[in-house]
């Protein structure tokens, strides 16, 4: 049996022999290396925590200055390569087969006409999905959609055929779903508003006239300009736009509801669209405000009684009550200001214009 001494020599050759006890055995402490900023740490936990404060840079893509989120991004015009921009993205895998870099992919977005990608941005943590669905239609084809819409809605008392015939007649066109659907869209609220639809009732008409506006919104034909400023007007949206809507009596009363216009008569101009409108508004327009300057505070108060209050909207109210408003403020007649200012003071669309 070894004695202790031996064991002690041994030990002690082995050290100087070797010339150290640790070689073999490193005694460092170990070090933990936060994955973002390099900072050291003695224990995993403690990097770990470290860590979450670091917030995680999630792959964008951006097209036109819009960025491009999970649900699927439209795109009805040609981009230029410099208006595709990407931020924290290391890849990009189109159509789940073929990756790309940034410039890769400006060039297959820009040159598409009609297409969807799908496409994966892949950062140094984190991935994300988006869609991108183009559809651009050449300005002749535009044209003809809006030949058929007028032909089909010219007239005041279109139906839900006409909405079939509409389409079908419009179906070859390439290109031109989005924009077709919005004016599709927007006939359907009219038809709700005014009580005319089988299948959709007077509430829903808000939620077509909206989706009416952003599939129309893309597009500047002269067309769809005017619908998105009549559907604003409808919604009572009177904010000033940078466009005429080629409705002069929707531009003049929108400068008549910002108090920018002291109504006269007014007068069709040349030039002016015939557009299907709602009842409500058909009336607000042309008669109300067209002719306001004829009317006494008496008689408007008398021809808005006589209008159908089941196909008034909330928003048409207002505005008739801001008519009175104005009219009565015309006249100077206290009481009848005092009465109608209380009922449009706090609407936020007029709101602006009392102080007191």
């Amino acid at each position: 049996m070894p004695t202790v001494g031996w064991i002690q020599e041994t030990a002690i050759d082995l050290y100087y022999e070797r010339g150290s006890s640790s070689s073999f055995v490193d005694l460092t402490p170990p070090v933990y290396l936060c994955r973002h900023c390099g900072v050291e740490f003695s224990s995993c936990s403690e990097r770990d925590w470290h860590e979450i404060e670091h917030p995680i840079a999630n792959p964008v893509l951006l097209i036109a200055g819009r960025e491009v989120q999970s649900a699927t991004f439209k795109l009805s015009h040609r981009v230029r390569p410099k208006d595709i921009e990407a931020a924290f993205v290391e890849q990009f895998v189109v159509n789940h087969q073929n990756k790309c870099d940034l410039n890769d992919l400006r060039q297959q977005l820009g040159t598409a006409k009609q297409q969807f990608f799908h496409i994966e941005l892949h950062g140094k943590e984190t991935k994300k999905s988006v869609s991108v669905d183009i559809q651009i239609a050449e300005p002749g084809k535009l044209a003809e959609v809006d030949t058929k819409f007028r032909q089909w809605f010219s007239e005041d008392d279109f139906s839900g055929d006409a909405v079939t015939r509409f389409i079908q007649d419009t179906d070859h066109l390439q290109g031109c779903v989005w924009y077709r659907d919005g004016l599709v869209k927007y006939i359907q609220g009219v038809m709700a508003k005014d009580h005319r639809a089988d299948l959709l009732n007077f509430e829903s008409f808000s939620a077509r006239l909206n989706q009416s506006f952003s599939l129309l919104s893309a597009y500047d034909t002269p067309l769809a300009i005017s619908l998105c400023q009549m559907i604003k007007f409808i919604m009572n949206d009177f904010r000033l736009p940078s466009k005429t809507s080629f409705i002069p009596a929707l531009d003049i009363a929108l400068k008549f509801f910002n108090k920018e216009l002291s109504m006269g008569a007014l007068q069709k101009l040349d030039g002016q669209l015939g557009l299907p409108i709602d009842y409500a508004s058909e009336i607000i327009l042309n008669q109300l405000v067209g002719r306001y300057q004829t009317f006494s505070f008496d008689e408007l108060v008398k021809e808005i009684k006589l209008m159908n209050r089941t196909h008034l909207s909330l928003q048409d109210k207002q505005k008739l009550d801001y008519l009175c408003y104005r009219k009565a403020e015309d006249e100077a007649n206290p009481e009848m200001v005092k009465y109608y200012a209380r009922r449009v003071k706090h609407v936020i669309e007029f709101s602006e214009q009392f102080t007191n």
